[in-house]
């Protein structure tokens, strides 16, 4: 059901990767195979089965990563298009190999990178007693008793033993839709109905997961280039809107190098890529300083905002 695979990972000083599972996925008569980046600077190909394949979208607005490949033996082993969209209380859902037993606890909304003011994606929180930190489960598909797909595995709480998973519907629209991160030019607290649907405390029900999102996950669920959204504000008046894409350096993931080798732009991407290889002292010193010079292996690097 799943298999694993290692991402190499933008070079910053050294090589590295990260090593995580993935699984097969066939849509509308082409084969995929999904993983995830976490948000971190990641190249333009995976390791698996010991061949570098090419990635076909790597999301900057969630964490999936898609790349396009047929499985060549068992395809017993691949999902395929049709899992479920939408999640039921009290039904039983599993993960891994042995299929461990996860109980549904709701959902969380949480920023693109882990950065505040960013908007914000759908996870679903289930209780998960059994997870083993020294293997991980992160690209694991979490199934449910038919063993359809429902969503991929990407975070655990330790502590509250809590895992949060991206619904399915994300592998669909990232493959589908384009890969950028959408919003509105407008101010989201005036909004009150959009189409059909009123906005009740900056959320809106969202049919197709059956559930009520924050407007800010709904736009980038559904944004896309030239598409126009009606909305209703606050004095009922009807207004047609346009999507717009957001580029900024707290939705930036990749490491972007300026000027010269050695000139490092500070982003999201490297902030994360720092946290992800314990290099805390170097994080701190970047998120406290605007401009700071690091030495690694008789080289000078200068990090910049």
């Amino acid at each position: 059901m799943r298999s694993k695979v290692s991402i190499p990972l933008q070079n910053l000083f050294n090589n590295e990767s990260m090593d995580l599972f993935g699984f097969y996925y066939k849509y509308d008569d082409e084969y995929y195979f999904v993983t995830l980046n976490h948000n971190l600077p990641i190249q333009d190909h995976i390791i698996l089965n010991e061949k570098k394949i090419p990635i076909f979208k790597n999301c900057v607005w969630n964490e999936i990563v898609v790349t396009k490949i047929k499985p060549k033996n068992n395809k017993k082993f691949v999902f395929y298009q049709g899992g479920k969209k939408q999640i039921l209380e009290n039904k039983r859902y599993y993960f891994g190999e042995n299929k461990e037993f996860m109980k549904y606890e709701g959902e969380s909304f949480l920023e693109i990178n882990m950065i505040p003011n960013n908007p914000k994606n759908l996870y679903y929180k289930f209780k998960c007693k059994s997870f083993d930190p020294d293997i991980g489960e992160s690209g694991t598909p979490i199934l449910d008793d038919q063993d359809n797909i429902i969503g991929i595995f990407s975070k655990y709480d330790i502590k509250r033993k809590i895992a949060y998973v991206i619904p399915y519907l994300y592998i669909e629209k990232s493959i589908t839709k384009q890969n950028k991160i959408f919003s509105i030019d407008y101010e989201i607290s005036k909004i009150k109905k959009i189409y059909r649907y009123k906005v009740i405390n900056s959320k809106i029900y969202y049919q197709p997961l059956n559930k009520y999102i924050l407007l800010s996950t709904y736009f980038l669920l559904e944004g896309r280039i030239k598409k126009q959204i009606i909305v209703e504000k606050d004095n009922c008046v009807i207004k047609k809107l346009n999507y717009k894409t957001i580029i900024n350096d707290s939705c930036n993931n990749n490491i972007v190098k300026k000027d010269t080798k050695n000139h490092i732009l500070i982003t999201s991407g490297l902030l994360l890529l720092l946290k992800y290889l314990d290099n805390y002292k170097l994080l701190r010193e970047i998120m406290s300083n605007n401009r700071f010079e690091y030495e690694h292996n008789e080289k000078k690097y200068l990090f910049i905002q």
